[in-house]
């Protein structure tokens, strides 16, 4: 999506509550790593067998969070975002997807 000018992608989940670091990690990360802004609403409650913990979280291209929310309770969060100018400078100053190795990966994507 990046690749095709995205600069906010949104994200609705059902993480489990035992997976919580890498749910935080693979936002922060996937914001990061495409210089673009993650919007990403996690469920909360439990079912008989798992609990969800929400984490609901937007997250800037230089993996700044600028709101999180961090109880397990329904609700929403509001931040104020500038998406062209911070994506553009983040993707000027990085220039992270210009060092992407395609050819790198090509037999993982072939098997999918």
């Amino acid at each position: 999506m990046t690749l095709d000018g995205a600069e906010l992608v949104t994200v609705s989940a059902n993480w489990e509550q035992q997976y919580a670091e890498s749910w935080r990690a693979h936002m922060i990360s996937r914001a990061c790593e495409n210089s673009i802004f993650m919007a990403a609403a996690n469920r909360v409650g439990e079912e008989p067998t798992m609990r969800f913990m929400g984490d609901s979280m937007l997250v800037g291209p230089s993996a700044e969070v600028y709101t999180v929310l961090d109880q397990a309770i329904e609700g929403y969060a509001v931040a104020t975002i500038d998406l062209d100018d911070e994506v553009r400078t983040v993707r000027e100053d990085r220039q992270l997807i210009q060092y992407r190795e395609p050819l790198a990966y090509r037999s993982i994507v072939r098997k999918y």
